[in-house]
């Protein structure tokens, strides 16, 4: 599907917040209101948007965010479903990806503990050790959403997000109930989650606004289909020299217009980037000004194509 000018401001928008009013975004983009909707709901129906998610910091919740790669050996077709089946399946397990690359497969594993992500992988590796030839597991430190592939804007919006020396918050059983309903529907509306709970209007408002002060809720945005628009993702995984080059790099990847995430890594990557490519040379170009600019900086980077990347239809909750 090709976008115009008014679709990839509409998309920076709700990118940026996606619990914006088509009226809000209008003023933002100089259209109506019913453009807006209209607009929104045609790239919704085109399968362009997947869906509205709430991005959470759940280490406010006491979690720790993990990202796991996985080398294959003698796998058939049939054995690789059933491994993705056993990490879609888990609820502390989200963002799995087959790739193309050192590794086959990469997943974001929540855990309350290093003790819970060791024995997710003992399990693994019980049930599929035959299979498995190395796993990868790296803490992420913090996580970056850009904005930038839908609409360059003068001055990016980079959100992030830290997982390590943060305060914990005690949400009560209706904070964790709203989460869940926002969790993969953003744009819900407020009096539709207070009817659900049978709670008044006013209260679940204020509730989503004190998550939202609280870091709980860090942002309202929406899975994009890229490959809908010819797009390929692209994942660098980068091992650095230099540790005090990590903000230039992520700056320099966020400047491309093409970077979607960016995580803060402890393990054999301290960084790794999603860009979104429309063409191999646009590719080509970039990797190789990263190279020139930033030559004696890292000491290794490995490039994944994302070949299948497999979304969560459950709330991103963790057992």
């Amino acid at each position: 599907m090709d976008l115009d000018k008014l679709d990839r401001r509409i998309l920076y928008h709700l990118s940026l917040d996606s619990r914006k009013s088509a009226r809000e975004i209008g003023r933002e983009v100089r259209a109506s209101k019913e453009t807006v909707n209209y607009r929104i709901k045609r790239l919704v129906n085109k399968g362009v948007i997947n869906n509205f998610f709430t991005l959470m910091n759940l280490s406010s919740l006491g979690y720790e965010y993990y990202q796991v790669f996985l080398k294959m050996r003698d796998n058939t077709p049939t054995t690789d479903k059933r491994i993705i089946r056993f990490l879609v399946e888990d609820s502390n397990c989200w963002n799995v990806r087959s790739l193309e690359g050192v590794y086959e497969v990469s997943f974001t594993f929540i855990a309350e503990n290093p003790g819970s992500m060791w024995d997710f992988l003992r399990r693994l590796n019980e049930k599929f050790g035959d299979h498995i030839t190395e796993d990868s597991t790296h803490t992420i430190l913090e996580t970056y959403k850009m904005h930038q592939v839908f609409y360059a804007s003068r001055t990016s919006r980079m959100t992030s997000m830290r997982h390590y020396d943060i305060e914990k918050n005690d949400c009560d059983g209706l904070d964790m109930r709203i989460i869940e309903l926002t969790s993969n529907n953003a744009r819900v509306k407020v009096s539709d989650i207070a009817d659900r709970l049978g709670e008044p209007s006013q209260k679940i408002a204020y509730r989503m606004e004190r998550l939202r002060d609280e870091g709980v809720i860090v942002l309202y945005s929406f899975d994009m289909n890229y490959h809908m628009l010819d797009m390929e993702s692209i994942m660098i995984c980068i091992s650095l020299k230099d540790m005090g080059s990590f903000d230039n790099i992520l700056h320099f990847f966020d400047a491309t217009n093409t970077s979607s995430y960016g995580y803060k890594l402890l393990g054999r990557y301290d960084i790794s980037v999603e860009l979104q490519i429309r063409n191999p040379k646009m590719f080509r170009d970039i990797i190789g000004e990263f190279k020139r600019r930033f030559n004696g900086a890292y000491s290794d980077y490995d490039i994944f194509r994302t070949t299948q990347r497999f979304l969560l239809e459950k709330p991103i909750m963790p057992a």
